[in-house]
C-alpha cells in the first residue's frame, strides 16, 4: 500500500543526478510552467470580463440618467400644458 504523500511511486531517496529520474523532473517542471501560464491567462480573462462588466455598468448608468432627464423634461412639459389648459378652459 502506498502512502498518500507518495504521488509518483518513486523511491523517496533518489539521486538528483540519476538520469533515470531526470525526465520526471523535466515533466514536472514543464507541467508547473504550463499550470502557471494557465493560471495567468485565467486571471487575465477574469480581469477582462470584470473590466467589460464595469464598462457596461457605467454605460447603463449613463443611459439611465439620459432616460430620467427625458422623463423629467416630458413631465415638466405635461405640467405646463395642464396649467395652460386650466387657464384656457376654466370650469363654469
Amino acid at each position: 500500500m502506498s502512502s498518500p504523500n507518495n504521488h509518483n511511486h518513486l523511491p523517496s531517496k533518489r539521486s538528483d543526478n540519476d538520469p533515470r529520474y531526470a525526465y520526471l523532473d523535466e515533466r514536472k517542471r514543464k507541467r508547473m510552467i504550463s499550470n502557471l501560464e494557465s493560471a495567468r491567462k485565467s486571471r487575465a480573462k477574469k480581469q477582462q470580463r470584470l473590466d467589460e462588466r464595469l464598462a457596461e455598468i457605467n454605460q447603463l448608468h449613463n443611459n439611465n440618467n439620459t432616460i430620467v432627464k427625458k422623463i423629467d423634461g416630458a413631465t415638466q412639459m405635461y405640467v405646463e400644458a395642464a396649467s395652460q389648459n386650466n387657464v384656457l378652459s376654466p370650469t363654469h
